[in-house]
């Protein structure tokens, strides 16, 4: 009986292992194969970046661990918010220091850089520039301590919120004065208020620095956004304060011009308007524009209903034209030599226009460029 039990018991033994020999066999024939993730091939630079973004990172993490403190979440937005999402202004900022494949083209832009410092708030606003004292104070500030030229700073500030006059979440999420995505404010902001630019402006810093600044401006400034239009536009607009890069050539015109009239910039050359800027003078009907440079008139007309309304094209020497467009009374003909500051006509609202202001084009080589390159 002892034998029968003991051959049973074999029996079985040998049945359930050829069962698991079965089951493992199907699993390993069904499952997957395993794909080893090719190791991507980063420049040196950007790894360095990256691992100085991933560094902060893990440092942020182990202090608040170690203070057993959460980090706190961003603040609910208190201006800003009747405003649309500002899609120039939509961040989409990277780890890595940029460069990668996200927006394909060159790096083409014809500005060169200096040296930041200290400069005199009311010199500058004296000269049209468009940042409220308080912020190009702070501007300053971090331009010093972190070598990155303020102009810099000056130039994401507008682009990305207006200089805080449209603060709306993106369609992106990206928040605040800089439009940095929560995450990455996160690990930046330091505990501050992303609504802040006391906060905001040292916190651009931070990042810029950690993905290449002051030694590559233009790929600190492709982490901050995905886009070598982007990085352009930021370029551009901090040429106009003063900004020059590292190519060795000054972003001077051939020739500089006059500001046919002054007043706020409603505005700006960019993506959105491609053509020129727009000068407001809802407070100052009734005045004269001047011609920018010397020149004779191309056109001196229009359509008091449509387009550019009664406008002004006026070429120079060099061949270089300007356009002043939505003029009420025009006081030259076409045919006329005029000389830099004589008086083209009014300022007025005629044309696709919604209030008192001057549309004014820059037209070099058969291209249109953005006129404040050109003016002082």
């Amino acid at each position: 009986m002892s034998l029968i039990i003991i051959r049973a018991v074999a029996a079985l033994t040998v049945i359930l292992s050829l069962g698991l020999m079965a089951v493992s066999a199907y699993a390993a024939k069904t499952a997957p194969p395993v794909v080893e993730e090719a190791e991507p091939d980063l420049q040196q630079s950007e790894v360095e970046a990256g691992s100085r973004i991933i560094a902060r990172v893990a440092a942020q993490e182990a202090a608040a661990t170690a203070t057993h403190v959460p980090m706190p979440p961003p603040p609910t937005p208190t201006l800003g918010t009747l405003h649309a999402a500002p899609e120039a202004g939509a961040s989409r900022i990277g780890v890595g220091g940029g460069r990668g494949d996200l927006s394909p083209g060159l790096r083409t832009w014809d500005v060169l850089s200096v040296p930041p410092g200290f400069v005199d708030p009311t010199s500058l606003m004296r000269d049209g520039v468009d940042i409220p004292s308080d912020q190009l104070s702070v501007m300053l500030r971090v331009g010093h301590e972190t070598g990155i030229p303020w102009q810099i700073f000056g130039a994401l500030a507008k682009i990305e919120s207006d200089l805080g006059r449209n603060m709306s979440t993106s369609s992106a999420g990206a928040i605040g004065y800089g439009q940095f995505l929560p995450w990455v404010w996160g690990v930046y902001g330091e505990g501050g208020d992303p609504y802040d630019f006391r906060d905001v402006i040292p916190a651009m810093g931070r990042y810029l620095l950690d993905s290449g600044a002051p030694d590559d401006i233009p790929a600190a400034l492709y982490a901050y956004n995905h886009s070598w239009a982007y990085v352009a536009q930021v370029l551009s607009f901090a040429a106009t304060l003063g900004y020059e890069g590292p190519d060795g050539t000054p972003p001077t015109p051939r020739e500089g011009l006059l500001w046919p009239l002054t007043g706020p910039i409603s505005s700006y050359y960019g993506p959105d308007h491609p053509l020129g800027i727009d000068i407001d003078q809802t407070m100052a009907p009734g005045t004269p524009v001047l011609a920018a440079h010397s020149g004779v008139v191309l056109f001196a007309g229009g359509d008091a209903c449509c387009s550019y309304g009664y406008y002004v094209v006026l070429a120079s020497q060099s061949g270089l034209q300007t356009l002043y467009a939505h003029l009420d009374i025009i006081a030259v003909d076409i045919g006329d030599s005029v000389h830099r500051g004589q008086p083209l006509g009014i300022v007025g609202n005629t044309g696709y226009s919604t209030g008192t202001h001057l549309h004014f084009e820059v037209i070099d080589g058969g291209y249109r460029q953005d006129p404040l390159l050109y003016l002082p």
